[in-house]
């Protein structure tokens, strides 16, 4: 199949590979010995932009994990826009995670682990979801 940077191309992948005995499978559920995809998202640039993308994978009966970056100057995860953006994408049955910075701790594995903590708790508090995983 030729790379297809669409969201029609992102479907048909899904569809071909959904096809072919692949099913989609959170990180939890996940068995090396299986035939699954999968699904993750880092949102670096856009909440909104992931809306079409959710409703594709829940049209085709599949749940993505989508990770959640908070300390980033291209969106505020805390605006009404963006709780609006996260909440069509739980609605569609996805998971959020939060998308931690790890570069903003170099050498410094206890403010890292202090930072997830933190940071957990404000996108758990901005969702009301909980958080189980971190990339």
């Amino acid at each position: 199949m030729p790379a297809d940077f669409t969201r029609a191309g992102y479907r048909a992948l899904l569809e071909d590979l959904l096809g072919r005995g692949y099913t989609a499978r959170g990180y939890a559920e996940a068995d090396p010995a299986a035939k699954h995809l999968i699904l993750r998202h880092d949102l670096d640039m856009s909440l909104q932009a992931a809306e079409p993308i959710a409703a594709i994978e829940a049209d085709l009966g599949v749940a993505a994990q989508y990770f959640v970056l908070l300390r980033t100057e291209m969106y505020n995860p805390f605006a009404a826009a963006s709780r609006a953006s996260l909440d069509v994408l739980r609605g569609h049955g996805h998971t959020l995670g939060l998308h931690l910075d790890a570069a903003l701790y170099p050498d410094d594995p206890d403010a890292l682990d202090a930072a997830a903590g933190t940071e957990c708790a404000a996108l758990e508090a901005a969702t009301g979801a909980p958080v189980e995983i971190i990339s």
